[in-house]
């Protein structure tokens, strides 16, 4: 058996130090957050400026499509930062290269989804077809 003392001068550094990278890791997801929230509330209310002073339905809809694309490239770029904070902890673990997951052996995807249920699930699943048209029944 370890001796306690021994045990605790090994495991206790440890997992301080999980928990201080832990709590440093929220802390930059947190601080990240509350600037790209700063950042969308800046670039919409200079959106909604450039709508108060458009006249006509083309600037509008130019304004409107501009929003969209930086919108589009702001959120696709920090889910992306946000992405890259969350797999620090998995990269310090395996490694910048993700070699080490080339080796591990993946199953084949079934050619029948249903053949890869249990039994029991099998029997419930309903095909396709019969979804979409009980969907389109509750819409009529």
């Amino acid at each position: 058996m370890t001796d306690a003392p021994t045990a605790t001068k090994t495991v206790l550094p440890t997992l301080i130090d999980a928990q201080r990278k832990t709590t440093e890791q929220f802390g930059r997801l947190c601080e990240e957050g509350l600037r790209f929230a700063s950042l969308r509330t800046e670039e919409n209310s200079r959106v909604l400026r450039e709508f108060a002073a458009s006249h006509g339905l083309p600037e509008r809809v130019s304004a409107w499509t501009d929003y969209i694309t930086r919108a589009t490239q702001q959120y696709t770029e920090e889910f992306k930062l946000l992405a890259a904070i969350c797999a620090e902890p998995a990269r310090a673990l395996i490694g910048e290269e993700p070699a080490v997951l080339a080796d591990l052996p993946l199953a084949p995807a079934p050619a029948d989804p249903e053949s890869a249920l249990s039994e029991p699930l099998a029997e419930e699943a309903a095909p396709v077809g019969e979804v979409a048209a009980a969907d389109s029944a509750r819409e009529d």
